[in-house]
């Protein structure tokens, strides 16, 4: 059976659990519960549970906190259309005081309204289990509870007003260890009250769930001029192991540019790094808590990695700029969780999915990456992030989303806030059993293509390497919203509507000489972008040039790649030729990123439609600045100038290499079309055929297991087919969801080549899955 997690939240204090102060309850008794890693190079996690068949790693989260009739109305009908599905794991969301850490309500003032909790929290498992007697249950333990035991979180403003954030403790080790007590205390008692049922657990932060501290705009006004953390504990332990006088940095120190306009001091370099340390091993201590309590079987989530979600004017001082340490280094981490991002690019139905993170990270990593799935569907009432307003666009958007997390190696779940119905509502039957069809629809078709044993047939090309590190060498201005939103947070969206599969991993993952080998995650990659690699150390160096400045790849450097051997180190322009491979120098003084699209002709070209076309943002003065050397080689080819009165000022360079080609692009935020041109430059497959002049540039293909995805995105407005052509002939073309063959032995009126094929007219948002053998 499909599983899918179901998580009712409940903004209280949990009466019942008071009683017991200790974990030493009894032996568990839950299964044993891990979501494995794909065997092949891309596959769809698996959640195997003792004693049940494995199941694709997808569940449906609600949130509840309302005892309304109507509340518990929708809470059951999304019981039972997960249950229709196949759907048997729920995710209660609990706080506890089981270690006495709350004073009383005022202490949380957001937990609200009180009420008699242990006859509710009761009476929702006991509801939950009436209706799917086969239920098993994840726990989403809120840890921060705030208690006048541990200091709070502590804001400083750039003029050196503090500010104590009264809901928010400080997630040093000491709470820590409280934390972990009180979760592990919890998980024993509840296995006992509902045994064998507990297969997981889910440890969360603040108040929305999330690991990362208070910044600008997250405090009173929305001042965006407040940072965290400077409790006294927190510099106390960046000062730890310091051998000469230490201090914390003040934000105006973090905010002062050391290098140029853009680059921080050492000591704010490190502070930065500290706060993500920090949090790295809160979450780490409560998942080796969990896996204590309960003899290794529990399986532990945990919401981290933002580097998109984060990149405007939060990330650098984040707390979540470790996710590479947090994944390779915490053994008793399964999985990494983050919603999809909210902005209109993604919660369109017409826009791709993307993570807050680099969700093929986790994969690469040997873990999971999970995908909260919180749309509001046409079923929500008024709401800002509302973009399905029909049955239609609820069915496209969460067909895409369980296709597209699936094809990343992501599991995914559904998550309904304060259960008002986002996937289902009693009172409204019919659009429910609709959606609840749809899911169940796309979930038996990605476990079909999961299960089908033979060899895949084509993989991703296309790899974006993202570093967390880097991102803590900025300012906490850095160069503005702009220039973090087009290096970081749209590029998703760019590089996922070219017209051929993207994947996104972490930059460290350069040194991990498996991927590279025959059979291995990276293995078909002929483009490789290095999207904010301020940082590359000597040994990613080498590594790079050794698995994969070879066999006539391509790769695309962005602003400033390798200015710094380590976070914390001298900027060193001359690193800058060496690693790219182009005779790069620094300019003087400041420039405006905004470049204009320009090449001679020649074998190396944009095409006439991109000519003369700008990106980059015009408003972000940068410094430092690279140009072309055009002094030590004649062959490097100009693409692009700087949009500026000074001339042909190269913005943009291309050098093949011999055994490999080199691109440099200054200016973050180039377009999907010039992506597309930059793909075939090296040699990769374009999946949409050019026909009647449309490109299909804005629309999404993507490759699941022996499957290939296609999604209309916003370019057309109009339902017209595309034209699809594979990178070699295949025996079978299968439309999923219509159980149509396109192309085959049983087809005597279509193309034998089973290579082209056409799709059915596509309206903007609407997509279908075919499978290929």
């Amino acid at each position: 059976p499909v599983c899918i997690m179901i998580t009712v939240k409940f903004f209280y204090i949990a009466t019942f659990l008071l009683h017991t102060t200790t974990a030493s309850i009894g032996a568990w008794s839950g299964p044993h519960t891990t979501l494995s890693t794909p065997t092949r190079s891309f596959g769809i996690p698996k959640l195997n549970v003792d004693g049940r068949e494995p199941a694709p790693g997808a569940w449906l989260t609600i949130h509840t906190y309302y005892s309304t009739p109507q509340a518990l109305e929708n809470l059951d009908a999304q019981i039972k259309g997960a249950k229709s599905a196949g759907i048997n794991t729920v995710c209660l969301c609990l706080t506890a005081d089981v270690a006495g850490l709350i004073k009383s309500d005022a202490d949380a003032p957001w937990f609200s309204p009180v009420r008699p909790l242990d006859n509710f929290t009761r009476s929702i498992f006991t509801r939950i289990i009436s209706l799917n007697p086969s239920v098993m249950f994840i726990i989403r333990f809120y840890a921060q509870i705030p208690s006048a035991d541990f200091e709070n979180v502590t804001l400083i403003s750039k003029n050196g007003s503090i500010y104590h954030d009264n809901v928010v403790n400080s997630p040093v080790q000491a709470w820590q260890e409280a934390a972990a007590s009180k979760m592990a205390t919890m998980l024993s008692y509840i296995d006992t009250q509902f045994p064998k049922r507990i297969i997981g657990v889910f440890p969360c932060f603040l108040h929305t769930s999330e690991w990362f501290f208070p910044g600008p705009g997250d405090v009173f006004n929305g001042s965006a001029d407040y940072y965290s953390d400077y409790s006294g504990g927190m510099r106390a332990s960046f000062c730890k192991n310091a051998t000469v006088n230490c201090t914390a940095p003040t934000p105006t120190q973090r905010d002062t540019p050391f290098v140029g306009n853009t680059f921080a001091d050492s000591a704010s370099v490190k502070f930065n790094l500290h706060l993500a340390q920090v949090v790295a091993n809160a979450i780490a201590r409560l998942a080796s808590a969990a896996k204590n309590v309960s003899n290794g079987n529990l399986l532990t989530i945990s919401f981290y990695g933002y580097l998109f979600a984060l990149a405007d004017d939060r990330i650098t001082g984040s707390g979540h700029l470790a996710l590479g340490k947090l994944i390779h280094e915490t053994p008793d981490l399964d999985a990494i969780a983050s919603p999809y991002q909210y902005i209109p690019n993604y919660r369109d139905p017409r826009g791709v999915l993307s993570a807050h993170g680099p969700m093929g990270a986790a994969a690469a990593a040997g873990k999971t990456w999970v995908i909260e799935d919180d749309t509001r569907t046409s079923l929500s009432g008024a709401n800002p992030l509302k973009y399905c307003y029909t049955p239609e666009d609820d069915a496209n958007i969460l067909r895409r989303n369980i296709y597209t997390a699936s094809a990343h190696s992501a599991a995914f779940y559904f998550y309904d806030l304060g259960a008002q119905g986002w996937f289902g509502r009693g009172d409204e039957p019919r659009p429910t059993h609709s959606l609840w069809g749809n899911v169940s629809m796309a979930l038996k078709n990605t476990e079909i293509l999961v299960d089908n044993k033979e060899a895949l047939l084509f993989q991703p090309e296309v790899v974006v390497f993202v570093d967390d590190v880097s991102m803590s060498t900025l300012t906490l201005s850095g160069l503005g919203f702009d220039f973090n939103e087009r290096l970081m947070k749209t590029l998703v969206s760019a590089m996922m509507t070219t017209g051929f599969p993207v994947r996104f991993i972490l930059l460290r993952d350069v040194c991990n000489n498996s991927l590279f080998e025959e059979g291995g995650y990276l293995q078909a990659m002929k483009l490789a972008v290095f999207a904010n690699s301020f940082v590359i150390s000597p040994e990613q160096e080498v590594c790079i040039q050794n698995n994969i400045a070879k066999q006539q790849r391509t790769l695309v450097w962005v602003n400033m790649p390798g200015i710094f051997e380590c976070a914390s180190c001298d900027a060193n322009f001359s690193r800058l030729s060496s690693i790219t491979g182009i005779p790069l120098v620094r300019g003087d003084g400041s420039i405006a990123l905004s470049t204009s699209l320009h090449s001679n002709d020649g074998q190396i070209s944009w095409s006439p439609s991109l000519e003369g076309k700008l990106f980059g943002s015009p408003h972000t003065l940068a410094d430092p600045w690279l140009t072309v050397d055009n002094s030590y080689t004649n062959d490097v080819i100009s693409l692009g100038y700087y949009n500026t009165s000074t001339k042909n000022l190269t913005s943009i360079a291309y050098r093949d290499l011999s055994t490999y080609s080199s691109i440099y692009i200054a200016s973050p935020g180039i377009m999907n079309a010039a992506w597309r041109e930059m793909g075939a430059w090296a040699g990769v497959h374009v999946y949409f055929n050019t026909t009647n002049g449309i490109s299909f540039i804005g629309d999404q293909v993507d490759i699941l297991e022996n499957g290939i995805l296609v999604h209309a995105g916003f370019q057309l407005a109009s339902k017209v087919p595309r034209y699809i052509t594979l990178p070699s002939r295949v025996s079978s073309i299968t439309d999923m969801e219509t159980n149509t063959i396109l192309c085959g032995s049983k087809v005597s009126n279509i193309n034998s080549r089973c290579r082209d094929f056409v799709t059915d007219p596509l309206a903007p948002g609407e997509l279908r899955l075919y499978a290929l053998k």
